[in-house]
């Protein structure tokens, strides 16, 4: 069933749905003894992933168990958080009979969605420095991936639509399921629209997404959330401060209290990575040497600018930076595998959401957003070619062509990393360039 298996969710152009992107083929390919289905959702805000828990469990059941095959795994994990009771009670009652598998409740605390720290809290084990969790026997998935894998397998179904939390500044907060390439502007009105007229929208969650700079984007294959907030909101101000005047307050502001070192979710699994140092160090040209090939460890959760530093800095920028300016001089990662021993201190530094959403300014907006069983089909979409990683697809269709939903508009190539795209609505072909393919209803 192995190779089938890979080719039908190859064929359905699944990719990672939690934000990566990573195309699932390739995951699948992987010999493992475990799997956990990551269900922590640990961005303040975002809703989806518990909600689909406890609508379509017996959905994600079989993709993890589509999962567990190919890759030979023995044992599954579905890990949510334990305040989510109503939903923990219901996989519980769902996995009675299911061989192997387990429902693994998580503290509330950010980031527990985190690959590396997840592998740790379920199965004690540690993935090496700038490794995956593969290298520690384990392959991770998101609950929409493993929906959209069951659909690939039992019904070789494409991926079409996305579910996407809408949570913020917004009049009716929601959680619903779009097609691809909805513009996040109607996104926004299904939500009944901002509160007022000076909003940012954050696509992702508050902690590690970006601000959307065109209302017109289209919505992705891995679009978790939009979260909008007045313009003037400080996360909103931090994400979009230019990195040139984070450069200048690095060098004149740091106290070197080292808070983001101490909370740092990466130093605390034992990773080599001192986001103190860099604001301490960084110069306007990057060496390739020392505390700055750090920069190659930092998974950009936020913890250090948003939540641990007291002068209002952002070391995860300066990382990113260094990072952009390290991988164009053609500099490698040496940290690549290196084996990580946890700080004894792990446990007792999780950052609790409350916590968190307390410190971020965000309590207000922190409400239930209904799940809607109800598609959206809007009547034009924008289907990117690449949505996650690897190549993007090389469009197949041309302007004025007729396209039925499903149909492939984009292919990618066999011999390179990446996924086909389809047609998430039926219609006219409208526009083709290299990014995206436009279709429109007619209606």
């Amino acid at each position: 069933m192995g190779n089938e298996t890979v080719e039908a969710v190859r064929r359905a152009g699944v990719v990672g749905a939690g934000g990566a992107g990573f195309p699932t083929y390739v995951k699948l390919g992987s010999q493992v003894q475990d799997v956990i289905v990551n269900g922590a959702e640990c961005e303040p805000l975002l809703r989806t992933d518990p909600y689909l828990l406890r609508s379509h469990p017996e959905q994600v059941l079989r993709g993890l168990e589509i999962a567990m095959q190919a890759t030979g795994a023995q044992r599954g994990y579905v890990a949510v958080k334990a305040k989510h009771a109503e939903t923990v009670a219901g996989l519980e009652q769902a996995v009675r009979g299911e061989k192997g598998v387990t429902v693994f409740p998580l503290d509330d605390f950010y980031p527990a969605g985190d690959e590396h720290v997840l592998v740790r809290e379920v199965l004690g084990r540690t993935v090496p420095e700038g490794g995956l969790p593969t290298q520690a026997g384990v392959l991770v998935q998101n609950v929409q991936t493993l929906i959209n894998v069951a659909a690939a397998v039992d019904l070789d179904a494409p991926v079409l639509d996305k579910w996407v939390t809408v949570n913020g500044w917004v009049r009716r907060p929601t959680t619903v399921r779009v097609a691809v390439g909805t513009p996040v502007v109607e996104m926004l009105s299904l939500a009944g629209g901002p509160r007022g007229e000076d909003f940012a929208v954050i696509e992702g969650g508050p902690m590690t997404g970006r601000v959307v700079a065109d209302l017109q984007q289209p919505v992705t294959r891995v679009t978790g959330g939009l979260i909008v907030l007045p313009r003037e909101h400080k996360v909103i101000s931090l994400k979009t401060r230019p990195v040139e005047l984070e450069l200048r307050l690095a060098a004149s502001v740091c106290c070197g209290c080292q808070e983001c070192t101490f909370m740092c979710p990466r130093n605390l699994l034992g990773h080599h990575l001192h986001p103190h140092k860099i604001t301490k160090q960084l110069p306007l040209a990057v060496p390739n040497s020392g505390t700055y090939l750090e920069a190659f460890l930092c998974s950009q959760c936020s913890v250090c600018d948003l939540y641990a530093c007291p002068m209002g800095l952002s070391p995860k920028r300066l990382f990113a930076h260094v990072r952009a300016e390290l991988v164009r001089a053609g500099a490698k990662n040496p940290n690549q595998g290196r084996a990580a021993q946890p700080h004894p201190y792990v446990t007792a530094r999780h950052l609790p959401i409350p916590r968190l959403i307390a410190r971020l300014g965000l309590k207000e907006y922190d409400v239930p957003a209904k799940l809607e069983e109800e598609p959206y089909r809007p009547r034009r979409v924008t289907i990117p070619l690449l949505m996650g990683a690897g190549a993007p697809a090389e469009p197949v269709v041309a302007v004025g062509e007729r396209v039925k939903r499903g149909q492939v508009v984009g292919a990618h190539r066999p011999d390179r990393l990446g996924v086909s795209v389809h047609a998430s609505i039926g219609g006219v072909v409208e526009a083709v360039t290299l990014q995206a393919v436009v279709i429109g209803s007619g209606e």
